[in-house]
């Protein structure tokens, strides 16, 4: 989902051949859709045999070759049978467009699924790198284009394409030499088709990296819309915006200015095309070649085969879009998915988790965020990780958790690399609570069972009181029923934060992460919460990352921090006598949050 990834074309024919691929393992069996078309088509057909009958029949009363009862019982047997025929053919058409619309919704629900499922296996890294609004603009798009391409497909290509031939067929049938001279401008309509479609194609594909652009840049707009109203810069975002929307609309107008020229030709050559072959017509019926009722249907069949063709241009126009929208999704399918390859079952924490001869650096990136890292971290020990300058603390709970792939290090858990256990059953014993805690849009009780389904209300409630939450919760006028999130009622940070620990508590997990969950807590609130996390670490090996040195200074261990290496490593007490770096950092915090933190420091 990176940049780099958009340089890499996908031939339309592979794309076109994915998206069947795809369809096919949703819809094993649609193939009688096509006996139904097929019953449609040839009905189709009779109706301009009808009208070469009626003109026949017409024609020989006309010229005393049968009387007037002969075509009177003809009339009416042709008209009865037409009738069937009639209400047959519409019975058709309904049965079959009902059913096709019915499976295509069934089906592009069954394919979202999928593709959603291929989002949710990308490395964690992936989404890292990627803002969330490209993310979901990625699926939204593709899940589209499968939808509008199959939804054409059935109901716009494959008829007239079987309209087409059948027409054509039934062409041959009358006067297969009016058919060659009918067809004569064919050939340039099918080369200035294919001539601009690859053209269109790849202007398209630019076309949506644009949009995607300009709709990210009114995403992020949107998200800062306190900072632009506080610096007064509604004008200069407006310009901004302009511009990102007036690049866009450019290329996609560039992309509609080639089917212009494209229908301008094709109407050219339908235009000289008529010409042409009324006058041959003209001579044909002249010399005898043709019937007056031949004729007819063959004035007919030119007319009606238009259709096809205009609506196959139609789609054709449409599908190029499709598989342009479609070409990003197909990227993300066929990225490399996180590996889960083994099969050792991680049951519990036993021993130790150590972390050997890392160096670690993200991709695209050649700085090195860890360097030569070896530590151990001792079954139910509390750990810290502070530092004194800038130092990538988050990445080493990220490569404990197995967020990150490398095959130049090694994660030891109970003497087994981490790569070796399945990754449901190894984050399993993981329980986090991060710095900025999100909820789902749901009721309290569904976020905090998301961990834990089968959980009973009475473990619930119990790991709420050990969060110090549950008298707020049960205070609600629909308790444990209230909807929470951006739509209904909007927590306060502690107050996530405090659910967050609740729900960690009702995971019971074997090793727990903390990153930085009270840095934005004023003292009175970092109390509360630190009584909570105080009640989540007993019994369990817990991974501290810290910038207020408050929350770590129980740990039984800190693991110093600086230019990527760890410099040194002790209990606060230890630490603060016999190392400068951590003594000024600690210094520094009660000089200048004093209120803040505890003198004991």
């Amino acid at each position: 989902m990176t940049e780099e990834k958009d340089t890499h074309a996908i031939p339309k024919w592979e794309l076109i051949k994915d998206i069947y691929n795809n369809y096919l393992h949703i819809r094993k069996n649609f193939w009688w859709l096509f006996l139904l078309l097929l019953i449609n088509t040839a009905f189709l057909l009779a109706e301009p045999y009808f009208y070469k009958l009626f003109i026949d029949n017409i024609q020989e009363f006309s010229t005393d070759k049968i009387s007037y009862e002969t075509i009177k019982s003809n009339f009416i047997y042709l008209a009865i049978i037409w009738g069937i025929i009639s209400v047959i053919l519409i019975l058709a058409q309904w049965w079959y467009e009902y059913y096709t619309d019915r499976i295509m919704h069934l089906d592009w629900a069954k394919y979202a699924v999928k593709i959603w499922k291929s989002f949710l296996l990308l490395p964690y890294n992936d989404f890292v790198n990627t803002n969330p609004w490209t993310q979901q603009n990625i699926f939204n798009k593709g899940t589209d284009a499968f939808w509008s391409f199959w939804h054409n497909f059935l109901n716009k290509i494959l008829p007239q394409i079987l309209i087409f031939i059948s027409l054509f067929s039934f062409w041959l049938y009358i006067n297969w030499k009016m058919t060659l001279v009918s067809l004569v401008f064919m050939p340039i309509s099918i080369y200035a088709t294919l001539k601009i479609w690859g053209k269109v194609f790849n202007i398209q594909k630019e076309a949506y990296s644009a949009w995607n652009r300009s709709y990210q840049r009114l995403n992020d707009a949107l998200n800062n819309i306190g900072i632009i109203k506080l610096f007064a810069k509604e004008k200069q975002e407006n310009e901004t915006l302009e511009s990102y929307f007036s690049k866009s609309m450019k290329i996609q107008t560039s992309s509609n200015y080639l089917w212009n020229i494209l229908n301008t030709i094709l109407k050219w050559v339908q235009a000289f095309s008529k010409i042409s072959v009324m006058i041959f017509w003209v001579f044909f019926v002249v010399k005898w070649f043709l019937t007056i009722g031949e004729l007819l249907v063959f004035i007919y069949i030119s007319w009606r085969i238009s259709w096809p063709i205009d609506s196959l241009l139609s789609s054709y126009q449409s599908v190029i879009r499709d598989l342009a929208d479609f070409h990003k999704t197909k990227q993300i399918t066929d990225s490399p998915k996180e590996l889960n390859e083994w099969k050792i079952e991680f049951s519990w924490l036993k021993n130790n988790i150590v972390l050997k001869d890392i160096t670690f650096n993200y991709k695209k990136s050649d700085r090195e965020i860890l360097k030569n890292l070896n530590l151990e971290i001792k079954k139910w020990q509390k750990v810290a990780f502070v530092w004194h300058t800038w130092s990538w603390k988050t990445t080493i709970s990220n490569l404990v958790t197995r967020f990150y792939e490398t095959e130049f290090w090694e994660v030891i858990v109970d003497w087994i690399n981490i790569k070796d256990y399945t990754l449901d059953s190894y984050r399993g014993k993981f329980a986090a609570v991060f710095q900025d805690t999100t909820v789902f849009n749901e009721t309290i009780l569904s976020n905090l069972k998301y961990i834990k389904e089968d959980a009973t209300l009475e473990e619930v409630r119990m790991a709420c009181k050990k969060a110090e939450i549950l008298d707020f919760i049960e205070k609600l006028e629909a308790g444990f029923e209230t909807e929470v999130g951006e739509k209904w009622l909007k927590l306060s940070w502690w107050e996530r934060q405090r659910l967050s620990i609740a729900r960690a508590i009702l995971r019971d997990p074997d090793i727990l992460i903390l990153d930085e969950p009270t840095s934005a807590l004023d003292s009175k609130t970092e109390s509360i919460i630190q009584k909570s996390l105080n009640n989540l670490m007993k019994w369990r090996t817990s991974i501290v990352i810290a910038h207020r040195l408050s929350t770590i200074k129980n740990s039984d261990i800190i693991f110093l921090l600086e230019n990527w290496e760890v410099i040194d490593s002790w209990s606060h007490d230890s630490l603060y006598n016999k190392n400068k770096a951590y003594k000024e950092m600690v210094d520094f915090q009660k000089d200048w949050f004093l209120e803040e933190y505890d003198t004991s420091l």
